[in-house]
């Protein structure tokens, strides 16, 4: 087992100008493609700027036996101001609430976090994670658990009662053409989500909210998925026997949990990914 040290970005800066690198190990572990969701892409970069969210993001640096500092992970977190979750004091957890989570997930969160930081409108009352992610050789040493307990006690210091999450399913990538609601339903022998991250989730104590149709959306031109996933959909749509007349034709794509919908007449891909929202309720 190894020991971190944790640092946001106000304690360690220099870290997180380490993470601003594309090509840092951390980085490269997600599908290039994600970079290009408008959401992630306008606003993901000021996380770790603005003072209201910068001590919501969290590296964990392992330290080597000769003294060399390693960034082994990080998470990202947000927090934003639930309306529907002012009325769980006097009705209580009503299906209501956990179903005003936005259908667009991660987008949705992120915007509205960033947004809320900047304005003059009511206190965050929750804190949704963002991403956690960690080196591949730092893996199974309990980091992952450590970043989401992290998070938990950062929501519990600010007074929030809860941590949502827009689940991204490590495994649903091998099953592109399952619908997320299927495979949200499949299960080991012993009953837990077979994804291995969503069942990590449930072992720590989050539950599932409902599904984020639209987290995340991705639009790109014929050379621009090229560029990012290498594979030219034209070509695809093309060999297809039974292409026809569609106008849109499905495209998997490495590291995709849906297929790209690829439009022939004009040559442009549009991915929309659907997440999971999980929770735990912290008081």
């Amino acid at each position: 087992m190894y020991n971190y040290a944790v640092y946001t970005p106000i304690e360690r800066p220099d870290l997180w100008e380490a993470l601003d690198d594309a090509e840092h190990p951390l980085n490269v572990v997600w599908p290039e493609f994600l970079d290009h969701d408008v959401a992630y892409a306008r606003y993901c970069g000021v996380l770790s700027r603005l003072g209201p969210l910068a001590r919501f993001q969290f590296a964990f640096v392992h330290v080597g036996p000769q003294g060399q500092e390693v960034i082994a992970g990080h998470g990202r977190s947000i927090p934003f101001f639930w309306p529907e979750l002012e009325t769980v004091g006097t009705t209580g957890w009503r299906p209501e609430v956990l179903d005003s989570l936005p259908a667009q997930g991660y987008s949705a969160i992120l915007t509205t976090g960033v947004q809320q930081s900047q304005g003059d409108g009511p206190a965050p009352n929750a804190l949704s994670a963002l991403s956690v992610t960690v080196q591949p050789d730092y893996r199974r040493t309990g980091l992952a658990e450590l970043i989401i307990d992290t998070m938990k006690r950062a929501a519990l210091l600010e007074g929030f009662s809860i941590l949502v999450a827009p689940l991204r399913p490590t495994q649903k990538s091998r099953f592109p053409d399952v619908p997320m609601e299927q495979y949200l339903h499949w299960t080991t022998e012993s009953g837990l989500p077979l994804d291995p991250w969503l069942r990590k989730h449930v072992r720590l104590g989050g539950q599932v909210a409902k599904i984020a149709t639209r987290s995340m959306v991705v639009s790109g031109t014929r050379e621009e998925w090229k560029s990012w996933v290498g594979i030219d959909m034209h070509l695809e749509m093309q060999r297809a026997p039974d292409r026809g007349k569609m106008k849109s034709f499905p495209v998997p794509i490495p590291g995709g949990l849906v297929p790209v919908e690829y439009q022939p007449e004009n040559e442009v891909g549009v991915y929309v990914e659907p997440n999971i929202w999980i929770y735990y309720r912290l008081q």
